[in-house]
């Protein structure tokens, strides 16, 4: 069976497969064919593939329809685009189907471009964090919630700009803090890899 898809590169590992967020199939693991360049799969790149599957649970990239590689300038930028690719790959189980996931991660993917903007005094990346936490329903935390459907606002072109109210009193250093207790809480946080360089001064 051969499947045409679209997904984001989430990890590379050094046999050869790919972990990928696809939008029709959820999380998956694959392999490129062994003419494909290994050096041709970045994190976070965006691509239209066409998908063998041979066996259950076992795919391969039979050839690359479209790819488009992340837009990195910054160490910053860099940081950003790994910490979420990250929270994808340990959050999200394998083949659970979720267009407003795959959505929500182009929109997350976005903002990294946007890495010295805020609401108010909340840098949007960190909303957007605390959007995806609340989003996974991993974590019981109200104040997620609440960030959550702000971020929603500011996404959604029907909504005026400004300072939403409930963002009023809230400070960022607080809001890491939650962030990080949460991602705590995740059975597999000692391996995330990208927390030191993104909340250093809360581990």
């Amino acid at each position: 069976m051969i499947e045409s898809l679209t997904g984001v590169i989430l990890r590379t590992f050094s046999t050869g497969r790919l972990c990928i967020f696809t939008r029709s199939m959820g999380k998956i693991f694959c392999s490129a064919k062994k003419s494909a360049h290994q050096s041709q799969f970045i994190v976070g790149s965006r691509l239209t593939i066409n998908l063998v599957q041979k066996y259950p649970d076992t795919f391969t990239i039979e050839y690359i329809d479209n790819i488009v590689y992340p837009n990195i300038q910054t160490t910053q930028e860099l940081s950003w685009l790994h910490h979420v690719l990250e929270l994808y790959y340990f959050y999200l189980p394998e083949h659970q189907v979720s267009v407003r996931d795959f959505d929500f991660l182009i929109h997350y993917l976005a903002l990294i471009k946007r890495n010295h903007e805020s609401i108010g005094n909340i840098n949007l990346q960190n909303l957007a964090i605390s959007h995806f936490l609340a989003q996974t329903g991993f974590h019981e935390q109200p104040a997620l919630h609440r960030y959550a459907k702000i971020f929603e606002e500011f996404i959604d072109p029907t909504v005026s700009s400004g300072v939403p109210f409930s963002l009023i009193g809230i400070e960022e250093v607080s809001m890491q803090e939650l962030i990080l207790r949460c991602l705590q809480e995740h059975p597999q946080f000692n391996k995330f890899k990208t927390i030191p360089f993104l909340y250093g001064a809360h581990t």
